[in-house]
């Protein structure tokens, strides 16, 4: 009986790479919950943006601005603030996806007085917003701003980082 020489290789078997067999993956619970998480997520700022476009309908938002009651001073405060909080948080988000798409870092500890800039801004924004037009709806101004606002932040959380 002829015994095999050892030469130290060992040959593995070879796939061919052209016989490939596409396989289902098994999706692990945490993958399944990510994925149910993600989806609601979805939902839930889609349910906000709806909400918005349709207090946009019924409120005739868009007429509302040009409107006589809606008093311009605050309003022209409102509009410079507002600027202010989209400049700022524009400039936060596209410096921190520039430099770091990751985002592993508070955003407090990199950006400070960025932070307080577009908090500051959005609060006046809000209050000045709210003082030009209750003159218009009254108490439903609240509302109105509130709903217009998580529609903003929850169709913002739409695009990917």
């Amino acid at each position: 009986m002829a015994t095999k020489r050892h030469t130290g290789y060992t040959s593995l078997p070879q796939e061919d790479p052209l016989d490939i067999q596409f396989k289902p993956r098994k999706q692990t619970a945490s993958q399944a919950e990510s994925v149910v998480e993600r989806t609601l997520s979805v939902l839930h700022a889609l349910f906000w943006v709806t909400l918005a476009i349709i207090s946009w309908f019924y409120t005739d938002i868009f007429s509302a601005y040009s409107d006589q009651r809606v008093k311009s001073i605050p309003f022209g405060i409102a509009v410079l603030c507002g600027l202010i909080a989209l400049v700022t948080f524009s400039y936060v988000f596209l410096d921190n996806w520039c430099k770091d798409s990751t985002m592993n870092h508070d955003l407090f500890d990199a950006y400070p007085k960025s932070i307080y800039t577009l908090t500051f801004s959005g609060l006046f924004f809000w209050f000045f917003l709210t003082v030009a037009f209750y003159s218009v709806w009254g108490w439903k101004t609240f509302p109105i701003i509130f709903v217009n606002f998580m529609g903003f932040i929850m169709g913002v959380s739409l695009f990917p980082l």
